[in-house]
């Protein structure tokens, strides 16, 4: 499978597949944080949810967003 196809499937998920794809592609940046615009995405969508599983995983996210993970 080429990069190109990877791609494709990608855009084809379903947002929460694609949600899933991103925070695996953070992980594999070792030392990269967020910038400030998607801290504050990050923190917004904390704010409103109700869900206390994606309140921990966007917590863990901002976390590592904000220090980097080195």
């Amino acid at each position: 499978m080429t990069a190109t196809q990877v791609i494709a499937e990608i855009k084809a998920l379903p947002p929460n597949g694609r949600d899933e794809v991103l925070r695996f592609t953070r992980t594999m940046e070792t030392a990269h944080a967020l910038s400030a615009d998607e801290l504050e995405v990050l923190a917004e969508k904390l704010a409103a949810t109700d869900d206390r599983a994606e309140a921990a995983r966007l917590k863990e996210e901002l976390t590592i967003g904000f220090y980097g993970t080195k």
